[in-house]
């Protein structure tokens, strides 16, 4: 994916606001609520950044993207695209990437918490991603749930679940007292069984993802790493996820300590 380059009048440092703790400021565009261009200050970035949100696609005035630069740098050091329906209330997540020589920096989840924000101002009711599986932990600590499996889907396929539960039991390790391996080993091989006996119905799909969210849950900061090494493995399909915005008010103490984190005036 080509990433796009910043308007020259977007990185005039008088268009952004360069104080500890920024307060964002809205405009409209296309008819969505979007916020001014801002400059971030906080000790969690060991430098300043600019937080830009634009139309994406000229021809489609519902799609945005939000890009994170440094300074004086057209760039973008990590970027995310999505549509915004306001009269269907939904905000579709697609592309979110840092460039590899600035991850682990919190501009993921910087981007995140814009989104948040945008869906609160365009009173938006639902985020749907399509997440790659190595990604659902990362999705999952904001308050995403686990909707469907795309290849189950779209193309009736277990092939890629049924390699992904057998791997769950090779890399539950030492993370879990025998009790918890033995539960894991039996919920995954009751799945397993099910899926072998094409039961190939919506409920089957519907408990294997609330496997996957149960496991994810109870791994902690080992989620993470699990979810690569079973991907990178099985090569396991996308996973359909949402966000409600029921569920971002009910955990909005949290999200407006993230706000506070990044150094942004902002409450839910």
């Amino acid at each position: 994916m080509n990433i796009p380059k910043i308007n020259n009048f977007q990185q005039n440092s008088q268009n952004f606001t360069s104080i500890k703790l920024v307060k964002p400021e809205f405009t409209e565009l296309n008819g969505v609520q979007i916020i001014k261009p801002i400059r971030i200050e906080s000790a969690l970035h060991s430098n300043p950044i600019d937080v830009v949100v634009q139309n994406y696609i000229k021809s489609n005035k519902k799609s945005f993207f939000t890009s994170i630069l440094e300074p004086k740098n057209s760039i973008p050091i990590a970027n995310h695209t999505y549509y915004i329906d306001k009269r269907k209330g939904i905000f579709k997540g697609s592309y979110l990437e840092t460039n590899y020589y600035n991850r682990n920096k919190g501009y993921a989840e910087l981007m995140r918490l814009v989104s948040i924000i945008l869906m609160k101002e365009n009173n938006l009711k639902t985020n749907n991603i399509t997440a790659k599986f190595e990604a659902v932990p990362f999705h999952m600590k904001y308050n995403f749930n686990i909707d469907g499996i795309e290849t189950v889907q779209k193309y009736q396929n277990w092939t890629s679940i049924t390699d992904a539960l057998e791997r769950f039991q090779l890399w539950i390790g030492d993370l879990f007292d025998k009790q918890t391996k033995q539960e894991i080993k039996a919920d995954s091989n009751d799945l397993l069984k099910r899926i072998s006996k094409s039961e190939n119905s919506k409920q089957l799909e519907i408990d294997v993802c609330k496997f996957i969210e149960k496991f994810y849950k109870n791994t902690g900061t080992q989620a993470q790493t699990i979810a690569e090494n079973i991907n990178y493995y099985s090569w396991v399909s996308h996973i359909f996820m949402s966000l409600k915005m029921q569920d971002i008010m009910n955990n909005s103490t949290k999200f407006n300590e993230l706000f506070l984190k990044h150094g942004i005036a902002y409450k839910l």
